[in-house]
């Protein structure tokens, strides 16, 4: 439950990115309020010094990525649903989606649930063994 900020495409995230939105996010909640970053920069991205000749090796390590497939969630703000009636607030995500090089969404996950769905009827097979319980049907005369 909460609001999530999706991508919408797949790509390689650099980590000054993400630590950029994680403080854009942090600044707008404030210290109290609790978020998730659910995307971490674990991939070396190697580069060769320029004019270097072939072979000699691979390269330093020049940054780290996520890669980051489509639909996955970047950042969670857990919390409790709000009413079906009123519109979500996302605040602490609008700072981030025009400064990250992907384009993302915004969703809602609340688990509000239509009443008139819900089958509030007993089952048949239920309701014959509680009143076989009760000794209101199937009672077997004993023998006097």
């Amino acid at each position: 439950m909460g609001k999530t900020l999706i991508a919408q495409e797949a790509k390689r995230i650099k980590a000054e990115h993400l630590e950029e939105a994680r403080k854009i996010l942090r600044r707008k909640l404030g210290k109290g309020k609790e978020f998730n970053m659910l995307v971490h920069a674990t991939y070396p991205v190697t580069n060769r010094v320029e004019g270097t000749k072939r072979g000699k090796g691979k390269g330093e390590i020049a940054y780290h990525v996520a890669r980051v497939p489509v639909g996955g969630a970047l950042f969670q703000i857990p919390g409790v649903p709000g009413l079906p009636g009123l519109a979500p607030d996302y605040r602490g995500f609008s700072g981030i989606q025009g400064r990250f090089p992907i384009n993302c969404q915004y969703r809602n996950q609340t688990n509000n649930f239509k009443m008139d769905r819900v089958c509030a009827e007993v089952p048949a097979r239920v309701q014959v063994a509680k009143w076989r319980r009760q000794g209101l049907i199937g009672a077997v005369p004993t023998p006097a």
